[in-house]
């Protein structure tokens, strides 16, 4: 799912995504502070 989200390009569900506490165990601080910038 959140692959697929990914690459659907919905950054905005991705952002809002960062937030959920399985997600930040998946992926760095730095990933979760600046998603953008990691993403593109």
């Amino acid at each position: 799912m959140f692959l697929r989200e990914w690459e659907d390009g919905d950054i905005e569900s991705l952002y809002q995504m960062s937030s959920d506490p399985i997600v930040m165990e998946y992926f760095p601080a730095s990933f979760v502070k600046e998603p953008f910038r990691t993403i593109l």
